[in-house]
């Protein structure tokens, strides 16, 4: 019989260099593709969560509202101890500190609220009698202090805030409240609490569980003041003259009814940064932080115009009041690091790292306005008894 020789064929074990180098292309192609598509997914969810965690907050505003027929106090006390004169800036056993405190029991955060309450009883008084810092020794307070001075290009007179006053002196870079002195809001065993429906997950500024440089929990919730203060947007409150009363950041709580222009036509709330331009947005503290539809204080003259800020002569060491427009992704560092080509976060400011605003209307329904919105449209709308029709948006 012939025989047949098999000659068997040599098995490849690798990948040529082209064949890999293809693969790899490829790979790097489908990943550049679904990258965006992911990015995209993400952000999509964050912004759904952003929005349901306003939601959440302006149902538990008018929860509250329900429960105590009327707002919580933007800052200070709830009640106040003579809502006749006005004024929340008061010191004794009452739990003192932001809208953001008074609201607690309303977002599920009854504990914490009771255990400020017990450590300002167990004190006998609801606020940091002193401030030590590990480098600056005792900082005292320094009351605002204001002077006349020239603004460009006019040159006319305003008041404007005196360095060094309002705030604590030596102004250490992080000051370390101690226990001892420190009672509710101050103590740091309550202002290092983080509440997760407090913070939208798209904010650029501050990681979600990261405090402020000064250790406090932060906020991307911002309340309106005009409308916890029923502010018609002029010099006049309910309560008397600006440069009379000076309540500001103290004015006493009201009720929906000072809305004349609608729930659904008036902003109980918006979104902004944790983090704006070096200044944290801190959650127990709103006075001087939040500062959505309030200045910091100080004199602002308004000539007889359309403007960010309403007709009037302000004058207010508290703050005055403001409809300064909401900012669309905003530079979330320092000013000083910030690009010429894109707009410095404002303090003074709501700000949305989305491509629109969340806005949380006081009847709880909430809207999305764009950055081409007409600042004549959203001043209106922060505004809850001006008088005037909101034009559609």
């Amino acid at each position: 019989m012939p025989s047949f020789k098999v000659h068997k064929s040599k098995l490849r074990n690798a990948f040529t260099l082209i064949e890999l180098l293809v693969v790899i292309a490829i790979i790097g192609i489908l990943i550049g593709l679904l990258l965006p598509a992911v990015q995209k997914v993400r952000e999509s969810a964050a912004m759904v969560q952003c929005l349901a965690n306003g939601r959440q907050i302006s149902l538990a505003i008018a929860s509250f509202h329900s429960v105590n027929s009327k707002l919580p106090s933007y800052h200070g006390t709830f009640p106040t101890l003579d809502p006749a004169t006005g004024g929340t800036n008061v010191q004794n056993s009452g739990v003192f500190g932001s809208w953001i405190v008074h609201l607690l029991p309303y977002i599920e955060q009854d504990n914490l609220y009771k255990q400020i309450a017990e450590d300002i009883t167990a004190n006998t008084n609801n606020r940091a009698s002193s401030i030590n810092s590990n480098t600056c020794g005792k900082s005292v307070w320094v009351p605002a202090h204001y002077t006349d001075r020239p603004m460009p290009p006019t040159g006319a007179i305003v008041k404007t805030l005196d360095p060094g006053t309002n705030q604590w002196n030596p102004p250490c870079a992080v000051q370390d409240i101690s226990a001892a002195s420190a009672v509710g809001i101050w103590n740091p065993k309550i202002r290092t609490k983080t509440i997760p429906l407090l913070r939208c997950p798209s904010d650029p500024s501050l990681p979600l569980n990261s405090l402020s440089a000064d250790g406090w929990a932060t906020t991307n919730y911002l309340a309106n003041w005009n409308i916890m203060a029923a502010s018609k947007g002029d010099a006049t409150a309910p309560f008397g003259l600006w440069s009379q009363n000076n309540l500001g950041f103290f004015s006493p709580p009201v009720s929906f009814s000072t809305i004349s222009d609608g729930l659904s036509n008036t902003i109980l709330a918006a979104e902004g940064f944790a983090l704006c331009d070096g200044r944290s947005r801190v959650a127990f503290y709103a006075a001087n932080r939040h500062n959505l539809g309030i200045t910091e204080g100080g004199r602002i003259v308004v000539p007889e115009q359309v403007m960010e800020i309403p007709n009037g002569d302000y004058d207010g060491p508290n703050g005055v009041p403001n409809t300064m427009m909401f900012q669309v992704k905003p530079f979330a560092g320092s000013s000083d690091a910030n690009p010429d080509n894109q707009d410095c976060c404002h303090r003074w400011r709501a700000q949305t790292p989305h491509q629109a605003m969340n806005i949380f209307m006081a009847d709880g329904s909430s809207r999305k306005l764009t950055k081409d919105t007409s600042i004549y449209i959203w001043a209106l709308l922060l505004l809850p008894a001006d008088g005037k029709v909101t034009p559609g948006f």
